[in-house]
């Protein structure tokens, strides 16, 4: 791994955890679909370190791993280039790799008020190892005080919760996520719903999607299908699942509800109204 030489100007290389910013509502959504990028402090036009920083800062995350394979590697690892490198990973989505260098390292709680507790918890969770996942938000959240980071490591302490089935405790995890970070309501409540969906509780599914009147109804409809199939009322759950197909304009997605009805109907033996459905489905 590279070893960072010191600087000649005295001055100290920083780098800004990610989940520190304040966040607009539109940047933290996108923090849930696409890592964020940070950088070291500095203006020194050549050092080139700070041309990885830059390329991060700006989301070419391909290009900062370029110029870190240019950087003479060491056999010394230096905690904030290691740093450096798993954003560059989790910017391009290789989840496995961020977990490669994060794994068991012991300065994930010291270095940037916990960013990289914060990112192996984001990339066990991407590589679906659950367990690890929330065992590391529990520990980021055992220090963490700042609203909007410990409201995203709820978020993703839910999904990691959901991910082992217990979908009473992944709501409650949103709920928390929802009462730190209020504006976000809508998208939590949908995900609440969504949880809960298949345990079949479709009054606690209704009850949450109504503070979810801004999430597109294909969605909504969907989780309310999912709690219905899961009560065991499959035509009720078909009829959702329709509505829901017949909401979204994106074709895949629509082809994917349709299915999905198709599925229930021929768990039915109805393969006339299976057929139906498929052939408006292709």
């Amino acid at each position: 791994m590279i070893q960072i030489p010191p600087r000649t100007d005295g001055r100290l290389y920083q780098v800004r955890p990610m989940h520190r910013v304040r966040h607009s509502i539109a940047s933290i959504l996108l923090i849930l679909l696409i890592p964020g990028s940070a950088g070291l402090g500095g203006d020194a036009p050549n050092d080139p370190y700070d041309e990885v920083v830059e390329a991060l800062a700006q989301g070419r995350h391909w290009y900062a791993k370029r110029l870190l394979s240019r950087i003479e590697r060491r056999t010394a690892s230096e905690p904030v280039m290691v740093l450096l490198a798993a954003r560059a990973d989790a910017g391009r989505g290789a989840w496995s790799q961020v977990v490669r260098r994060l794994n068991g390292a012991g300065w994930l709680d010291s270095l940037d008020f916990g960013d990289g507790r914060f990112l192996a918890a984001r990339a066990w969770l991407e590589v679906d190892r659950y367990d690890r996942a929330l065992e590391q938000y529990d520990e980021f959240l055992s220090y963490s005080i700042e609203r909007t980071p410990r409201a995203l490591a709820e978020i993703g302490r839910a999904r990691a919760l959901a991910g082992l089935g217990h979908t009473g405790q992944a709501a409650d995890a949103y709920g928390n996520a929802m009462s730190l970070l209020p504006d976000l309501a809508p998208w939590l409540a949908v995900r609440v719903a969504e949880s809960l969906a298949g345990s079949g509780d479709t009054a606690a599914v209704r009850r949450h999607l109504k503070d979810a009147g801004a999430i597109p109804l294909w969605r909504r409809a969907r989780a309310r299908a999912e709690a219905h199939y899961a009560a065991g009322d499959r035509d009720r759950a078909v009829t959702l699942f329709l509505r829901a197909a017949n909401d979204t304009r994106e074709r895949a997605r629509a082809a994917e509800l349709r299915t999905r009805a198709v599925r229930i109907l021929l768990e039915d033996a109805d393969t006339a109204a299976a057929t139906r459905v498929a052939r408006t489905a292709v």
